[in-house]
């Protein structure tokens, strides 16, 4: 099976000394660029090695925010290669605007690629709760649609992207085995 993980608040979040109130926020608020400032400020979150070794392949898709100013996308590739030497990732796509684009970073070690050039009839739905990336990644690495494939995420908009993209999908908090439904917004 293959598995879609969201980032922020599913596989990581700020070590607490960053964010002391983590708990008390809404996903929303959890992705937040001013809290993850430099990668070596985020940990992962309990559960999340086991979950993905239950399945064979495993990519990340994460909406970025670029609206603020305060991360570039050479901010969000360090943060990604962290993740990826940390974790056993198969991939990790984001999408740094409103849909236009988006980038994938198939190793830690490799450079990103802009997904746009290679799949331009996707332009525009990089974004969750639109399925671009999911999409992008199934073409890019010839993922037939018969696979068994699963999101999992802690916001309304990995929900919604599971559907656009006619994928299972599960709360996060399930998935690590944490069951917290406070923390799904």
């Amino acid at each position: 099976m293959i598995a879609y993980h969201d980032r922020d608040g599913h596989l990581c979040r700020p070590y607490p000394q960053y964010v002391p109130n983590w708990e008390n926020l809404t996903p929303y608020q959890r992705g937040n660029p001013l809290y993850i400032k430099a990668p070596d400020q985020q940990q992962l979150l309990p559960g999340v090695k086991q979950l993905l070794s239950t399945y064979k392949y495993n990519f990340v898709v994460s909406n970025q925010r670029w609206h603020s100013g305060k991360k570039t996308i050479k901010d969000v590739v360090m943060e990604a290669r962290w993740l990826m030497y940390q974790l056993p990732l198969n991939g990790f796509c984001f999408c740094y605007d409103s849909g236009e684009t988006a980038w994938l970073l198939e190793n830690a070690d490799s450079p990103p690629i802009l997904l746009l050039s290679l799949y331009p009839h996707l332009i525009g739905t990089f974004r969750k709760p639109q399925a671009g990336m999911v999409k992008a990644l199934q073409l890019h690495y010839n993922i037939p649609p018969e696979t068994p494939q699963i999101l999992i995420g802690d916001r309304l908009t990995d929900q919604a992207c599971a559907i656009a993209a006619s994928i299972d999908f599960q709360w996060s908090d399930i998935a690590r085995g944490y069951p917290d439904p406070a923390t799904r917004n």
